[in-house]
């Protein structure tokens, strides 16, 4: 599975893989969004760094943008961090912000190359460790 969510005590990680894809990131995040009326959710970390291609074109990226901020309308003050160095999927993430902040997101958003820098941001250890 390129998407792995994987439900943390006070947050997400989704963590991706190879070739991830427009279905696979719609999937993954009706899931999330699931997830969040469940749980009392305070981020999201979106860990790209294994990922080799996403494949997402402009209007895609639009769609995702305008489903999250949606979404922030109900579950407010949500961190995501996007944890990526590839600079294409970089670039990709970028546009997802633009779109984001001009649809006046609630949730607050940071680029990060290592998820322990994001962790750092969140306040939270890996629960794994």
């Amino acid at each position: 599975m390129p998407i792995s969510l994987i439900i943390e005590p006070s947050g997400q990680h989704w963590k991706c893989s190879g070739l991830v894809t427009t279905a696979e990131i719609h999937s993954t995040n009706k899931a999330a969004m699931e997830a969040l009326e469940e749980y009392d959710h305070s981020y999201q970390l979106i860990d790209l760094l294994d990922v080799e291609v996403f494949e997402i074109n402009d209007l895609e990226i639009v769609d995702v943008s305008i489903d999250d901020a949606s979404f922030s309308r109900k579950h407010q003050n949500l961190k995501m961090a996007l944890v990526v160095n590839n600079p294409i999927i970089k670039e990709q993430i970028m546009k997802y912000l633009m779109v984001s902040w001009a649809l006046n997101s609630n949730w607050e958003f940071r680029v990060y190359d290592t998820v322990e820098a994001a962790r750092d941001w969140f306040n939270v250890e890996d629960p794994e460790n």
